[in-house]
């Protein structure tokens, strides 16, 4: 696991931080045949496009993405992009969350020999070997949306939430409502070295509280995720504060179900990323916020930073941050308009 670091020694910047020279540069520089503007070729995991042009920096988006608004956000703010620089992106997701699925979209992104990868470094023994070859093949590599825990992780920049400073994030707020007897964080990925930094952080905080918190693995079909959840509510009486690690349908609306039957002990919800329902379940007060990420930021900034290494060597010294950000009743109607992106 990383060390814990704190936001002093983390760059966070926002896309207007970008420097709009820069982009002009590129886009000056791009000398697109085709009328100048940059353009995408989507894929699913059943096959993908791509195009190569000797005056167009070519990026391939490998990662763990589906069909859904939280990662359409983040494609749309690739499309973006190149729009304004000229690449040319290759798009591609799997139809479910799936280890060997984005596998194997990594291993054809790097047999077409793109200028950048970009991955997200989810389930790390899996991906990381890969990325290692694209980086032997001399192909740059930019790592968006799950941090290795590596001290030496093999690419060259990291975009995307700190995912202990989320897990922190979440404790604080559940506090905020009231110190409650005990927690439950909810993972819904075993493999996920990033999802256990949630948990480390969400437990240090709450544990420097003398609140007991433990692991619970919801993992499974929407049933057998309540099924689970109910489970543990029923054996641990004492536990009335919840980080579900997603905001994801499947797991949300099994937990509003058990959080109802267990109403009684008003259970303190918190989820993690963005979804259409979580935003009504947080208009609504069943769950008290959800941690977000800007994820659009995530396919945006790639783009930029890999035209500008590709083009003239620019790197930003550390790793931008795109979250976490806290997300309630208060900006709930903002952040549903950012997602209206997707």
């Amino acid at each position: 696991m990383q060390p814990m670091r704190t936001p002093k020694s983390r760059k966070r910047i926002a896309w207007a931080a970008v420097p709009l020279v820069a982009i002009a540069l590129l886009a000056a520089g791009c000398g697109s045949s085709g009328g100048g503007g940059g353009s995408s070729k989507a894929a699913s995991s059943g096959g993908q496009e791509s195009a190569q042009s000797s005056n167009q920096t070519t990026i391939y988006f490998a990662t763990f993405a589906i069909a859904n608004s939280f990662w359409g956000a983040m494609k749309k703010g690739a499309e973006e992009a190149a729009a304004q620089t000229g690449a040319q992106i290759t798009w591609t997701q799997g139809t479910e969350f799936s280890t060997s699925e984005t596998v194997k979209r990594m291993e054809v992104a790097i047999s077409t020999k793109p200028d950048v990868l970009v991955v997200s470094d989810i389930e790390p023994s899996a991906f990381e070997p890969l990325m290692k070859k694209a980086q032997e093949d001399g192909i740059a590599v930019i790592d968006i949306n799950a941090e290795s825990p590596s001290k030496t992780p093999p690419y060259l920049l990291y975009v995307g939430a700190n995912e202990y400073e989320a897990g922190q994030e979440a404790a604080r707020h559940t506090l905020e409502a009231g110190t409650p007897t005990g927690a439950a964080c909810e993972i819904q990925a075993l493999e996920s070295a990033a999802l256990h930094e949630r948990c480390k952080g969400y437990e240090e905080v709450l544990s420097a509280k003398g609140v007991p918190v433990e692991l619970v693995n919801v993992a499974g079909t929407p049933s057998q995720t309540e099924a689970k959840m109910e489970g543990y509510f029923t054996s641990h009486e004492k536990t009335n504060a919840a980080y579900l690690l997603t905001s994801e349908p499947a797991y949300l609306a099994p937990m509003i179900k058990v959080k109802q039957k267990f109403a009684s002990r008003n259970i303190t919800l918190i989820t993690n990323d963005t979804s259409e329902e979580v935003f009504e379940r947080i208009k609504s007060g069943e769950v008290l916020g959800t941690i977000g990420q800007q994820q659009y930021l995530q396919g945006y900034l790639p783009v930029i930073y890999g035209s500008l290494y590709e083009k003239y060597g620019f790197l930003p010294a550390d790793p931008t941050l795109t979250g976490p950000s806290w997300i309630d009743k208060s900006n709930v109607a903002q952040t549903e308009k950012q997602e209206s992106l997707g």
